[in-house]
């Protein structure tokens, strides 16, 4: 679905794009002064239909019922609200796990040419956002420490009760054999945090 997005501080919405879902005044969409005036996260234009009657997406465009829908038909949710329906309503999945042999496949196939960043670099401006995006209160770290009791690390804004300030060192840890991958999984092994 459509999303509203951020520019320079201030809220967007891309009205070309909301055009091919709304053929009347994006104003009259519920949710639409709380989607433009919230600076904190994105918004996306949801149908109703999927919500209330479990329509999918791709049997509203079946339908020819997906796209210049009235304001009534559509709602502003937040990205997460839209995320969570969609997760919710996707329950052949909920609780399930991929096996082993299904994360492989799912690994091998991303590798290489296959995945969409190969061959790719974030240029020096996109590298710059990401760090301003991430820095300072906006960093969810920002503001919090290392602490440890001698057998494991927490870290937190303040020292734990029967914790001091710091961290256990390095130990080298093998890597489990499901999540290996191709190779022996005895000779594979990673360095991490004692926890």
């Amino acid at each position: 679905m459509f999303s509203c997005w951020k520019e320079r501080g201030r809220k967007m919405i891309d009205k070309k794009s909301a055009r091919r879902f709304c053929c009347e005044d994006l104003s009259k969409i519920e949710n639409y002064q709380e989607a433009i005036s919230d600076m904190s996260q994105t918004w996306d234009i949801h149908h109703r239909r999927e919500t209330t009657e479990g329509i999918s997406g791709k049997e509203l465009i079946r339908r020819g019922e997906y796209f210049h829908r009235c304001a009534s038909e559509l709602i502003f949710l937040t990205k997460s609200q839209h995320h969570r329906l969609h997760w919710l309503g996707n329950k052949h999945r909920l609780g399930k796990t991929h096996t082993a042999e299904s994360r492989k496949k799912m690994s091998r196939a991303h590798r290489g040419e296959n995945n969409g960043f190969f061959g790719k670099r974030h240029t020096t401006t996109t590298k710059k956002k990401i760090s301003e995006a991430l820095s300072g209160e906006k960093n969810i770290h920002f503001g919090t420490r290392w602490y440890t009791d001698g057998v494991k690390n927490v870290r937190a804004r303040s020292c734990p009760d029967g914790f001091v300030e710091g961290r256990l060192p390095w130990k080298k840890v093998e890597k489990r054999p499901d999540v290996a991958g191709e190779g022996d999984a005895e000779t594979r092994s990673l360095r991490r945090w004692q926890t």
